[in-house]
């Protein structure tokens, strides 16, 4: 479960589970799109990778306001498409990536008996304190820390980011028993010209003799974006 799929970076994960002969299905909340746009998007770039991977795409509307009544919403409809898609495929693992799909992902463990694993990602709670969204002890920051904890007390595995992320939650009594596996942000270089390649596209580029940044993925309040071009700067 994940929200945008032509923004996230899951599509490589999701194809090396399905070359290793697991059956993969995946459902993604997206942007409302123009009926012009909607066959291309159904049958586009990303829907081409997904089946000749033999990946299974099922995708549901994606409403961003108003904010808390449409992520009830979506929730529903997705607890909904979610437990048909299990019990119509057989499903016995559900993965949730990130804390959006969380409370899908725990109706599906509890009501479908599947296994759980949760992709923590970031503290999200933490994160959007510390970005100044929201404050600590408010109704959304309670909110996200009992399905945090309840997520922990049920998940069959977590993942995180950082090794210091994971240092963190295995000091949490409920999460004692669960493993806690570290999957670091990494980036196939295979995927960027090298050599004469290079050099020809930053000609074509025109950024000749500069310091070039490619950044894929999300870049908010908390991402250091003024450190990291200046590190960049540097190299």
């Amino acid at each position: 479960m994940t929200k945008h799929l032509s923004e996230s970076q899951i599509i490589p994960y999701l194809q090396g589970l399905a070359t290793q002969g697991n059956e993969v299905t995946l459902l993604s909340f997206e942007e409302r799109l123009a009926d012009a746009d909607l066959e291309r998007f159904e049958t586009g770039r990303v829907a081409k990778l997904l089946s000749d991977s033999k990946i299974r795409w099922k995708w549901l509307r994606y409403h961003k306001r108003p904010s808390l009544p449409a992520t009830g919403y979506d929730v529903f409809l997705g607890t909904i498409y979610s437990v048909y898609l299990i019990v119509r495929h057989r499903i016995n693992v559900v993965h949730s990536r990130g804390y959006v799909p969380l409370p899908i992902a725990l109706v599906c463990k509890l009501f479908c008996r599947t296994k759980l694993v949760f992709d923590v990602r970031g503290l999200m709670a933490e994160e959007y304190v510390d970005a100044g969204h929201w404050k600590q002890g408010s109704l959304p920051y309670r909110a996200t820390k009992w399905f945090e904890r309840l997520a922990f007390r049920h998940a069959d595995a977590v993942i995180v980011l950082t090794h210091r992320v994971a240092e963190i939650l295995r000091s949490i009594p409920s999460l004692r028993k669960t493993p806690v596996y570290v999957i670091p942000c990494c980036v196939n270089v295979e995927s960027y010209p090298i050599g004469t390649d290079r050099l020809a596209l930053r000609k074509e580029l025109g950024v000749v003799g500069s310091p070039v940044l490619a950044y894929v993925g999300s870049l908010g309040t908390w991402y250091m974006g003024r450190e990291m071009v200046k590190r960049t700067t540097k190299v």
